[in-house]
């Protein structure tokens, strides 16, 4: 064992060496494994154990389950650790190959972190970076115990350089998830341009690297988030590239300023444009959007009606001179389609079969069909709350290449107070790299319609009029307002839309 190992769990063998209990257990492994069972019987059961059978599967089993399961002290997955080096260091290799990116536990990562730094196991590295790669809120990557273990391991080298070299495929033999995860912490640790210069370096002998070289030819923004990577190889692997290439056909007919701000979430809106609609300027899509939402009655959720209780921007002038050309764009189609009958009548469907369903929201994709936009609806991937909608793989595939995801707060018919989007749809935009729009009903024959994009962008567009099956008697639309619900949203324009 390296002696700086032997450093690293003198904290842990200091409380042992310590004890001077007595007491001895018929079975000492269930005791320290035991969530339950004082410190100071766990020193003891601990001593016990080292001076037993330290060979058995069973132990090795429990020595696993106490680093890596929750509930455990930090001092005990320590001493853990550097039983496992001892015991089984293959197998301990293996492990944090495989379950140090999925563990959420800061201990754990602190633990096996500083194991792998200690040990000088180089063959983790992609590991930890697909541990890194994971946004955590609130604390900065350079803070973090896997950015302090790449940085042992790596002394003469800057992380992002060793970051770069598991993108590259320079360390080991990295999966295409590690690579994939290495490009999303590269997109926090370098500002755009040395990112899209470190990209057009790279050898092109991946399909990862080809593909967002394709696309940084493309796009104003690089898609560095897993999921908008993953949109971007399956658009380019779908029908032999086919789409991609209309897509490049389509923007390489832009005019530059036209191009600003595009990204991978503008590939569905721009696919179904045709050539008098590509060819409008900013100008002529703002007066057709402002046109729309001139007359339109908003309901603009309250501070309030956010868990967080932050103020949230909603009308279009508090966005306008933000958005591109393509949001523009974007927004226009949805507005559009507003005034299509046949789909407000299948929205108001949706709405019904939401509001009677209490296990969970209902959601699904906007795409372009014939020539309009048609609501396809899909089944949650889990019902587990009627306030989250947690969409299926299905959906997110059928998303690469559609308009836009929409979900529903149909909870109640005077759902009003969450008219918009919360902070976890607001989320959920950015990290698929997608148009959304949430439908809020707000009493029994309207709905609110709140347009939502990455960067927090929320604009409310209205309501939309249509017809809710009767109620029957004990469903929820004899529901009366309880005390779980916000103040009321404020109200905006001078009356119902026509739509």
């Amino acid at each position: 064992m390296k002696l700086s190992f032997r450093l690293f769990i003198l904290a842990a063998a200091v409380g042992l060496l310590s004890s001077c209990a007595t007491r001895v257990f018929d079975d000492p492994i269930a005791v320290w494994v035991d969530h339950e069972s004082p410190s100071e019987w766990k020193h003891a059961a601990i001593a016990q154990t080292a001076r037993g059978d330290q060979d058995s599967v069973r132990y090795v089993a429990a020595l696993r389950t106490v680093l890596w399961e929750p509930g455990y002290p930090t001092w005990q997955r320590r001493w853990a650790l550097a039983q496992l080096v001892e015991a089984d260091p293959a197998a301990l290799r293996a492990d944090i190959g495989f379950r140090l990116a999925h563990v959420d536990t800061w201990a754990v990562i602190e633990v096996a972190s500083d194991g792998i730094a200690l040990q000088g196991w180089v063959d983790a590295t992609a590991a930890i970076v697909r541990s890194l790669a994971r946004p955590a809120r609130g604390v900065d990557d350079t803070d973090r115990p896997e950015y302090g273990a790449l940085t042992a391991l790596y002394p003469n080298q800057q992380v992002v350089r060793t970051v770069e070299m598991v993108f590259r495929s320079e360390i080991g033999a990295p999966r295409i998830d590690d690579r994939v995860a290495a490009w999303q912490l590269l997109g926090r640790l370098c500002p755009p341009d040395d990112l899209r210069d470190r990209l057009a370096s790279a050898p092109p002998d991946t399909a990862l690297v080809s593909d967002l070289q394709a696309a940084a030819s493309v796009l104003a923004t690089l898609p560095t988030h897993r999921e908008q990577v993953l949109r971007l190889m399956s658009l380019r692997a779908a029908s032999n590239g086919r789409d991609w290439a209309h897509f490049e056909s389509i923007v390489a007919s832009l005019a530059p300023a036209k191009r600003d701000g595009l990204t991978l979430g503008h590939f569905g809106v721009l696919r179904g444009l045709d050539q008098s609609q590509l060819d409008r300027d900013r100008s002529e899509i703002l007066t057709r959007i402002r046109a729309d939402l001139e007359s339109a009655y908003h309901v603009l959720r309250s501070p309030e009606g956010d868990l967080h209780g932050a103020p949230h921007p909603q009308r279009l002038e508090d966005w306008a001179e933000q958005l591109s050309w393509t949001d523009l764009q974007a927004l226009s189609v949805v507005s559009t389609a507003l005034r299509d009958r046949a789909l407000i009548d299948e929205l108001f469907r949706q709405a019904d079969a939401d509001h009677r369903d209490r296990r969970s929201e209902h959601g699904g994709v906007l795409d372009w069909q014939n020539g309009r936009l048609h609501a396809h609806p899909y089944t949650p991937a889990i019902k587990q709350h009627d306030r989250i909608f947690h969409p299926s793989t299905k959906m997110i595939e059928h998303l690469y290449s559609a308009v836009a995801h929409y979900h529903y707060h149909a909870q109640r018919y005077d759902n009003d107070d969450y008219a918009g989007p919360g902070k976890a749809d607001r989320e959920l935009a950015d990290r698929l790299g997608c148009v959304c729009v949430v439908f809020t009903l707000i009493d029994r024959d309207r709905l609110n319609v709140d347009y939502y994009q990455p960067g927090g962008v929320v604009i409310d567009l209205g309501t939309v009029s249509g017809t809710i099956k009767p109620s029957r008697p004990g469903s929820r639309g004899h529901e009366a307002r309880g005390p779980e619900s916000a103040p009321a949203a404020q109200h905006q324009g001078a009356g119902d839309s026509a739509r």
